[in-house]
């Protein structure tokens, strides 16, 4: 009897062990599962404009005009991440957003909108100490005191005055990678839509020694000429010089071309006064003394030599009589003039 007893026993042990092991298949599947980073529910996609999905991911954020307060300007968008913090090459391809297909309104649009941001960005390097003290130490202390006052004044303002209303910027940098992918898509997104500005930033500096390239890039030059658009226009000079590849020194390779084709649209009619983006632009920049000038013209005046603006005076009357001759044709090629003293 007492035989038959244990024999009970141990069936029940063994029904019970066998039960318990069951109930923890399940269970440790799910903890394994927690673990190893299954998701509960996929992230919804953030929708919108650049800035909506810039202000939607970058949630507590600072402002661009009060950031970096520890006097260090945050890291541009498209820096290189923290160590350790790179995104898998093959995941961020399959996570890049396709290029949506925009009108030419939209397009306009969204050009618009990556003007907007890069304008809040310049403010946030304006700003920083870093940037105040390369200006006093490059620019200002070669100015009278009461320029440099001027001068530091009128920065402030501007930066109040396009700083307001900007969006968050991210502050990591996984978000400011995923910003600069959308933005790069809404670029290729504009100049596939036929936006004249997109084609042009869509434009690489490494095409430059290509021969089709080059020409292509003249072709599209011209169309900004022809589109009477004199914002456009004064982005002409940022790539003129890359279209003609010479072997000498010429009257044209001493006239700074960001500096005559801003000149030449303020002419056409681009607003170049206080409160104007170009004007705003050079002074956000490194110019000498932008911030306290009434006109681009005056700023320009005051960013570079006596001599030197001489030449760019009379290039622009040139270039001007040319323009409004309707005499396009040519317009972008180098004039056959020798530089003083040979070349």
């Amino acid at each position: 009897m007492r035989r038959f007893l244990w024999v009970v026993v141990a069936v029940v042990l063994a029904v019970a062990g066998w039960q318990a092991w069951e109930r923890r298949t399940p269970i440790v599947d799910a903890v394994a599962a927690r673990f190893a980073g299954t998701p509960d529910s996929p992230q919804a996609p953030v929708a919108g404009t650049a800035a909506q999905r810039t202000a939607s991911a970058a949630g507590g954020a600072e402002s661009p005009v009060t950031a970096a307060p520890d006097g260090d300007a945050p890291a541009p968008p498209g820096d290189a991440a923290a160590p350790g913090a790179e995104a898998d090459p093959r995941t961020a391809a399959s996570n890049a957003p396709t290029a949506p297909v925009l009108s030419p309104a939209q397009a306009r649009e969204r050009m618009r909108e990556r003007q907007r941001l890069q304008d809040c960005e310049r403010v946030v390097q304006a700003t920083s100490p870093n940037s105040a003290g390369a200006r006093e130490r490059r620019e200002w202390r070669w100015l009278p005191p009461e320029q440099v006052a001027l001068e530091q004044l009128g920065l402030r303002e501007v930066a109040a005055r396009v700083g307001q209303g900007c969006p968050p910027r991210p502050l990591t940098p996984a978000a400011r990678r995923q910003q600069e992918t959308e933005l790069a898509a809404d670029l290729a997104a504009a100049a596939a839509a036929g936006d004249l500005e997109a084609r042009l930033r869509s434009w690489r500096y490494e095409d430059a020694n290509k021969d089709a390239s080059r020409e292509a890039l003249r072709a599209l030059l011209y169309d900004i000429l022809l589109s009477g658009d004199a914002e456009l226009i004064a982005q002409v000079g940022e790539y003129h010089w890359m279209v003609n590849a010479s072997n000498q020194t010429t009257v044209e390779d001493l006239v700074p071309h960001g500096e005559l084709w801003r000149l030449v649209a303020c002419d056409l009619g681009a607003a170049c006064g206080r409160g104007s983006r170009a004007l705003d632009q050079l002074c956000l920049s490194n110019s000498t003394a932008a911030c306290a000038a009434p006109t681009v013209e005056s700023a320009v005046q005051g960013l570079i030599p006596a001599w030197q603006f001489r030449l760019l005076q009379q290039r622009r009357t040139e270039l001007l009589a040319r323009i409004r001759n309707g005499q396009i044709a040519g317009i972008l090629d180098p004039p056959q003039r020798a530089a003083p003293g040979g070349g």
